[in-house]
């Protein structure tokens, strides 16, 4: 991987904060060169530090509000063969899921789920997740309010 440089770092905080930003836009905001902006972007993609581009969804709007963090003990005597990888494919299927970690310590697994409603968790909680094989127990934690501060490197 390249080392980036001052002008790799405009560019990408700049697209932090808004990725739908033309060249052009970018470059006025940047005060870097048109055609400079064109082909570090074209470098950063290449190189995979720009590994794609996203919206941030307003979660209301999409009656998705209720977000919750539940960490997991694997019964991993329970899992057979394979099974760690069975379980994560089978919790990314799952809609509420936005995000599986793995970790190490108390935990095995950092679930993020967000969801219409405390029905809607309820049923993740109690049909979906404890259906799951290899899950030993859960804790849940609801997020009552979000706040985000801006990304930048």
């Amino acid at each position: 991987m390249s080392k980036l440089d001052n002008t790799d770092i405009k560019i990408i905080n700049a697209l932090l904060q808004d990725s739908k930003l033309s060249t052009q836009k970018l470059s006025r905001k940047t005060g870097i060169p048109i055609t400079t902006v064109h082909h570090r972007i074209k470098k950063l993609e290449a190189i995979k530090t720009i590994a794609g581009y996203t919206i941030k969804l307003n979660n209301k709007a999409v009656e998705r509000s209720l977000k919750a963090f539940i960490s997991v003990k694997v019964d991993h005597q329970n899992l057979g063969p394979g099974g760690h990888e069975k379980l994560l494919e089978q919790l990314l299927k799952n809609p509420a899921v936005e995000r599986v970690n793995l970790m190490a310590g108390d935990i095995d697994l950092f679930i993020e789920v967000r969801v219409k409603d405390v029905e809607e968790m309820n049923q993740f909680s109690i049909k979906f997740l404890r259906g799951l094989t290899g899950i030993a127990s859960s804790s849940t934690t609801v997020v009552f309010e979000e706040r985000e501060k801006p990304i930048t490197i």
